[in-house]
């Protein structure tokens, strides 16, 4: 039998005794809130797939088994056959019943529609509704509203918005469907439209690539982990509170700015010229030299890490400490095998992070939702349709606009 606790404590191996008692206790072998981080994740459900089995009265027992601080456990709407609503037994926000000092219970909401993609809402007070659209919602139901109607409601509410499975099948050639597999084309437009807080990476087909071209393209999106509907071992964020008293506002505060990394194992830690990840340095010129640290740390002792800069591996080692030189204005953050930091963005000369051929992608995917949208999205009214368009052109514009300053920059 081998026995887990989360990332913190060593697994045990044990022979089951003849008579099935077990007496095991893991050995923390890092302890992250003494050092001022707390773990979490920011999407999981408690039902099993498709079938309303309801383990919430579980969770408080899972969230000490997993020594997870954060379990954030969203409703959502089931689809095909049954359409039924899972997880709403309690109102939006912090279970206080639930939980314990160490161990935070929070509900939120997975909004759904598959071409449009997926988004977990966080810190809602009331559930937004419909919960789901298109195939996911009512049966025959319209592709409607689009997902920046749902996330501007969200925002009103003062929630933390997550674009879910992040960047899923966008890239390429694959049609656009409008059942599974769940893809994520209207997320870069949100992003642009200043929307989305957060990028899943971790967690059911997150996408690395993905965010890393919005991240070129000059917009600050921290990245966050949700495990969907698999808990073991599964992938989550620590978030940097230092002193400030641990709560699931505080949490979600720390990370909405990026003051975080996502890991699978790993304990991996970032700073530039002193400053933590989801820090922003301004330098009067370029091109400017700076120092990172970096270490990831695994029960087995440390493991190397690279530095990346706007994408590129331009550091590596392991304990590094070194001096980089910076040509222009960056996002700088350090990877390890199974853990990201966030990045520190930096600016030289107040000029704007840009990428062109990033910005193009990101038009050709938004035309690809276009062209669905006109051709094969259900819509009760032309208004329906012609109010989804509008939000993707506006979209579109933005990035259109970052090929242009690319183009005075002189890039």
């Amino acid at each position: 039998m081998r026995i887990y606790r989360g990332f913190e404590f060593e697994p045990v191996e044990i022979t089951v005794p003849q008579d099935g008692h077990v007496d095991a206790s893991p050995v923390r072998w890092i302890d992250m809130p003494f050092r001022g981080w707390y773990s979490g994740h920011t999407h999981i459900h408690t039902t099993d797939v498709g079938l309303p089995v309801q383990y919430n009265r579980f969770w408080p027992l899972v969230t000490r088994a997993e020594d997870l601080g954060v379990s954030s456990i969203l409703t959502l709407q089931g689809e095909r056959e049954t359409h039924s609503i899972y997880a709403d037994e309690y109102p939006m926000g912090p279970l206080k019943s639930h939980s314990t000092p160490e161990h935070l219970i929070t509900y939120g909401e997975e909004y759904r529609n598959n071409p449009y993609g997926h988004l977990a809402l966080l810190g809602l007070d009331e559930l937004i509704l419909p919960v789901s659209s298109g195939s996911l919602g009512e049966i025959g139901g319209p592709d409607y509203p689009p997902n920046q109607f749902i996330l501007e409601r969200a925002w009103s509410q003062g929630a933390t918005t997550i674009g879910a499975h992040f960047g899923h099948y966008i890239m390429g050639d694959d049609p656009v469907m409008s059942s599974w597999p769940s893809t994520g084309f209207e997320l870069p437009v949100n992003v642009a439209l200043g929307n989305v807080h957060l990028a899943e990476i971790y967690g059911a087909g997150g996408q690395e690539e993905i965010w890393y071209k919005l991240l070129n393209s000059g917009f600050d999106l921290p990245a966050t982990a949700g495990p969907d509907w698999v808990i073991k071992d599964a992938p989550r964020a620590y978030v940097y509170l230092g002193h400030t008293t641990f709560s699931v506002d505080n949490w979600l505060e720390g990370l909405r700015h990026g003051r975080s990394f996502i890991t699978k194992g790993p304990m991996l830690f970032f700073s530039l010229d002193g400053t933590m990840p989801g820090g922003k340095i301004h330098y009067a010129s370029r091109p400017k030299k700076v120092t990172v640290h970096a270490s990831a740390l695994t029960p087995e002792g440390s493991q190397p890490v690279e530095i990346v800069v706007n994408g590129e591996v331009v550091a590596r080692g392991t304990d590094l400490k070194q001096t980089i030189e910076l040509t222009d204005s960056a996002w700088v953050a350090a990877r390890t095998e199974g853990a990201h930091s966030n990045p520190v963005y930096v600016t030289l000369e107040g000029r704007p992070r840009a990428s062109a051929d990033d910005a193009s992608i990101f038009i050709k995917i938004t035309e690809r939702l276009e062209e669905w949208v006109e051709t094969k999205g259900l819509f009760e009214t032309s208004a329906q349709k012609e109010s989804v368009l509008n939000v993707l052109k506006e979209g579109r514009l933005v990035f259109e606009n970052i090929i242009r300053r690319t183009e005075n920059l002189g890039e």
